[in-house]
C-alpha cells in the first residue's frame, strides 16, 4: 500500500534540531540540579562507607521531577492560549529535557540493591514505597495546582474580555 508523497517526503522518525537542542540543553539543566543534590546526607548509613537507605539527594531530585512534570503537562493541556509551536518547546526542554535529567530510575535502583546487598531489607522497602508513593502525591498535587493555574488564567481573560466589551461598547 502506497502512502501519499508528502508522508514519503519526511524520513521517521524525524527528529527536529531544534528540538533535540531544547531537549538536550534541559536535560543539563536536570541532571546538573540532580548532581547539586547529590551531597545530601544518605539517611540510614552508620558511616561514609556503609550504605544507607534512604538517598536523600536521589529522592528530593525524583519528588521534584515528579510535581513539576505532572504540573507542567496538565498545564499546558489546558492553555490553547500558548501557541502549539511555544508548548511544544517548554514540554520538550522543560518536561523532556529537565524533569528527565531530574528525575532517576537507575540510581533509585542502584541504591535500593546496594542496601539490599547489605542486608536492608526493610530500609529498601521504605525507600521504594516512601519513592513511589511520594511521586504519586506531588504529582497529583502538581495536577491540581496547574489545573487551579489554568482556570485562574481563563477567568482574568473572561475578565479582561469584558472589560475591554465595555470600553468598546461606551465609544
Amino acid at each position: 500500500m502506497s502512502q501519499p508523497a508528502q508522508e514519503q517526503d519526511v524520513p521517521y522518525p524525524f527528529i527536529s534540531p531544534i528540538i533535540a537542542g531544547v531537549v538536550f540543553l534541559g536535560g543539563c539543566v536536570g541532571t546538573g540540579v540532580r548532581y547539586a543534590l547529590s551531597p545530601l546526607p544518605v539517611l540510614g548509613a552508620s558511616s561514609q562507607t556503609t550504605p544507607g537507605s534512604f538517598h536523600l539527594g536521589t529522592f528530593i531530585a525524583n519528588m521534584i521531577a515528579c510535581f513539576c512534570y505532572a504540573a507542567l503537562v496538565s498545564y499546558l493541556a489546558q492553555a490553547p492560549w500558548i501557541p502549539a509551536r511555544r508548548r511544544e518547546l517548554v514540554s520538550r526542554s522543560c518536561g523532556m529535557g529537565i524533569c528527565g535529567g531530574l528525575s532517576t530510575l537507575s540510581a533509585l535502583a542502584l541504591e535500593v540493591f546496594l542496601s539490599l546487598h547489605a542486608g536492608s531489607v526493610f530500609g529498601a522497602l521504605l525507600y521504594i514505597v516512601l519513592t513511589f508513593a511520594g511521586g504519586f502525591v506531588l504529582a497529583l498535587l502538581g495536577v491540581r495546582l496547574a489545573t487551579w493555574m489554568a482556570e485562574h488564567h481563563r477567568d482574568l481573560d473572561d475578565v479582561h474580555a469584558r472589560s475591554h466589551a465595555a470600553d468598546e461598547g461606551s465609544r
